[in-house]
């Protein structure tokens, strides 16, 4: 269903999810923004 905008949707959330544990946690995400 990604023709629906539901990868959009899925890809703003992997983001947020990404910085949320990053965070939580107190680790970095250990690759470069793109």
């Amino acid at each position: 269903m990604i023709e629906a905008g539901e990868g959009d949707y899925a890809l703003k959330v992997a983001g947020r999810l990404l910085e949320f544990f990053a965070n939580k946690f107190d680790i970095s995400y250990p690759l470069t923004k793109m």
